[in-house]
């Protein structure tokens, strides 16, 4: 009498058997490679602490992406101040899924940073013309060329096309509700529930 559960001592697969045929792998789990903007605007891989990236890109390299999966505001250690927009893409390897993890505010301010502004305001310009969820193309940055009176200049989110053509579109306002409400519409094109009642 057979066991219905297998156990230890249950007999091993016939790979001579047609059957077998039959019996597929599971596919491995996917890889997440997590990325932000440095100071300088230029993407980076997160590391094992935010000080020491694993990579850092150059200005002329992209994240080339085969979909957008999710887009949230997520916010790390309860902190109001410390909220991410958290941009989830397909990458063209299956089995690696990137996401841009931008801040959404410069410390002590209460205005969306211009990575953010720069990367929604192309989103949504893109959900006019495009499905989120089967768009491809490229994210790549871009550094400021004016600098404000303490000498910073401000980094930016670029999106191109499949065809490399970069997509042109202003930034967002720089208001907290802009960016909510941005978020929450494209959510809604990428057929998730809202985040804000």
């Amino acid at each position: 009498m057979h066991a219905l559960v297998p156990t230890d001592t249950t007999t091993a697969v016939d790979y001579d058997d047609d059957s077998f045929a039959l019996i597929g792998r599971k596919p491995p789990q996917p890889k997440f490679q997590r990325f932000g903007i440095d100071l300088v605007g230029r993407l980076y891989e997160y590391g094992d602490t935010p000080g020491l990236p694993r990579r850092v890109l150059t200005y002329e390299d992209t994240l080339d992406f085969c979909a957008i999966h999710d887009l949230a505001l997520i916010q790390r250690g309860g902190d109001r101040s410390k909220t991410y927009l958290d941009l989830t893409i397909n990458s063209p390897d299956p089995y690696t899924i990137f996401v841009l993890s931008l801040p959404c505010f410069n410390s002590g301010a209460d205005r969306p940073s211009w990575p953010v502004r720069s990367l929604l305001g192309s989103l949504a310009e893109a959900d006019k013309l495009l499905d989120l969820r089967a768009m491809t193309g490229k994210i790549g940055s871009r550094r400021g060329t004016k600098a404000n009176a303490q000498g910073h200049k401000a980094n930016f989110i670029v999106l191109y096309l499949d065809d490399g053509s970069l997509l042109r579109a202003p930034s967002l306002e720089p208001d907290r509700h802009t960016l909510e409400v941005t978020v929450e519409r494209l959510r809604r094109s990428l057929a998730f529930s809202p985040q804000f009642q």
